[in-house]
């Protein structure tokens, strides 16, 4: 039997969940209006934050050959890139282009 390894450009099943609750959060404070996933026709994965007014990407998140996470703004500059989505989350957050995530502070 031959195993066929999991392609280092494509997500994982908890890579787009992660970012699909960014996005959602953005989408909660009206900043994105949703996403969109693609896939190249060299198996790479794109996943995109859109934006609320005209449908363009704000973001867009994706692996190079090497497994590498990036992310790059509307205007397709990198912001940043990681050897893991929550490596490269936390260094786009310290870089402060990224907005933040509202913390989850329901204590009385």
């Amino acid at each position: 039997m031959s195993v066929v390894p999991f392609p280092s450009s494509r997500f994982t099943k908890d890579d787009v969940s992660s970012i699909v609750e960014f996005c959602c959060h953005l989408m909660l404070l009206g900043s994105a209006g949703g996403w969109a996933r693609h896939t190249t026709t060299g198996g790479a994965d794109i996943l995109r934050i859109l934006d609320s007014e005209d449908d363009e990407p704000l973001y867009t998140f994706d692996r190079s050959g090497s497994g590498r996470y990036r992310v790059w703004n509307r205007a397709g500059r990198l912001i940043t890139e990681g050897g893991s989505l929550p490596d490269m989350m936390a260094q786009w957050e310290r870089e402060a282009e990224r907005p933040p995530i509202a913390s989850n502070d329901n204590h009385p």
